[in-house]
């Protein structure tokens, strides 16, 4: 699976020139499409390398990869590779408020995209390629 969004669309998204991203931007787009695609509760129709074939619904995962490295910019990669998840962390009698593994934002682009489906399973699938199937069945 290619990235769901390139370093073009990071800036744009980020109103950023492109050499002001992180010298990393193209894998953190590698590892942020991951996150997102562990979120994508609906399907979608995909090529052979597992990418969606329809431009809206690739704008919108676009935009959720971008909006995924955006927050991670903001609280470091480390946090979503910890897995760390929304609520208070207190040790030595210092509590921290923590934010969820996926961006707001991401999660936004995600349900305006038709991918998030209330009180529904979380796939079982891992690859794009083992989703052949329509959204809307």
């Amino acid at each position: 699976m290619d990235a769901y969004a390139t370093t073009s669309q990071l800036a744009d998204w980020l109103g950023e020139s492109a050499t002001a991203l992180p010298d990393d931007a193209a894998r953190l787009l590698e590892r942020a499409s991951e996150t997102v695609e562990g979120y994508c509760y609906a399907g979608y129709a995909a090529d052979r390398d597992g990418n969606p074939t329809d431009p809206d619904e690739r704008a919108f995962l676009a935009d959720a990869a971008c909006a995924q490295v955006e927050f991670w910019m903001l609280v470091s990669e480390q946090h979503g590779v910890a897995g760390v998840t929304t609520g208070t962390l207190s040790a030595g009698g210092i509590s921290h408020d923590m934010p969820g593994e996926l961006a707001p934002r991401a999660r936004q682009a995600l349900d305006r995209g038709g991918f998030l489906i209330p009180g529904q399973p979380r796939p079982k699938y891992r690859s794009p390629r083992d989703l052949i199937v329509a959204r809307y069945q």
